[in-house]
C-alpha cells in the first residue's frame, strides 16, 4: 500500500532541550512537496491513552538493535514484550505503521526531556531497522525525512522537538547512535545541531 504524505553531531546524546531550543529555527513549510511512502500496517496491541490530555510535542528516534525488521516487528507487536513504537522504518524504506499517533506507544521508557517526564505521552516514537553499528541506508533516511515532515506538520512539532532516545535517557540509552546523521536532519530543518557541538561534521561513512 502506498500513502501520499505531505512533507511538512556524532555524540550519543546532544545536550539539554534549552540548548537545542536556542539552536533551532522554524521548520520550513512553504515548499512542502509530496512523496509516496510505502506504508505496511502491522497493528501492535501495546499502547494506551496519552496521559493528562497530552498531545505529541516530541519525536523520539530509535534504532532497533536487532537482526532485521522481521525480528523487530515480532517484538514490537508481542503483548508479552510490552514495548512498541508508532512507526518502524526498514532499511529498504518501507514504513511499518504500528500504533496510531493519537495513542501512547511504549517506546521511551525512563527518562525526561526538559519538564516532560512522561515522554511516551508527549511523543511519537520512530524505530529504525539498524543493529546500531552500521550506516543507515539511503532509502531508510529518505523515508524518515518524508515521515518526519508529515508528523511535524500534523502536530506542529518544531525542529528542536526531534530528539534521539539517548537525548532523553543519557547514560541508559545510546540510540540511534554515532552512525546516525543528525546533521543531515538539522541542515534541512528537521532537527537541530546543538551549540557547543562544534562545526558540522562529515557525514557518517556510507550514509545516504
Amino acid at each position: 500500500m502506498r500513502l501520499r504524505l505531505h512533507r511538512g553531531r556524532q555524540r550519543h546524546h546532544r545536550g539539554r532541550p534549552e540548548a537545542q531550543a536556542r539552536a533551532g529555527g522554524a521548520h520550513r513549510r512553504g515548499d512542502l512537496g509530496q512523496h509516496d511512502l510505502r506504508i505496511l500496517h502491522h497493528p501492535s496491541p501495546n499502547h494506551g491513552e496519552r496521559r493528562g490530555g497530552m498531545r505529541p510535542r516530541l519525536v523520539v528516534l530509535h534504532h532497533t538493535a536487532m537482526a532485521g525488521v522481521g525480528a523487530a516487528l515480532a517484538r514490537l507487536c508481542d503483548p508479552a514484550a510490552e514495548v512498541s513504537a508508532h512507526w518502524l522504518i526498514g532499511a529498504d524504506g518501507a514504513v511499518h505503521a504500528l500504533v496510531p499517533e493519537e495513542r501512547r506507544a511504549w517506546h521511551a521508557g525512563a527518562g525526561a526531556w526538559g519538564r516532560v517526564t512522561d515522554v511516551n505521552s508527549a511523543s511519537i516514537g520512530i524505530e529504525l531497522d539498524n543493529p546500531g553499528d552500521r550506516p543507515f541506508a539511503a532509502a531508510q533516511m529518505r523515508a524518515l525525512e518524508t515521515l518526519l515532515d508529515a508528523i511535524m506538520a500534523r502536530w506542529n512539532i518544531p525542529p528542536q522537538g526531534v530528539i534521539g532516545h539517548s537525548d532523553m535517557a543519557p547514560g541508559r540509552k545510546r540510540d540511534p547512535g554515532a552512525r546516525f546523521d543528525w546533521f543531515r536532519l538539522a541542515r534541512a530543518g528537521r532537527s537541530v545541531w546543538p551549540p557547543g557541538a562544534g562545526g558540522a561534521p562529515d557525514p557518517p561513512r556510507g550514509s545516504g
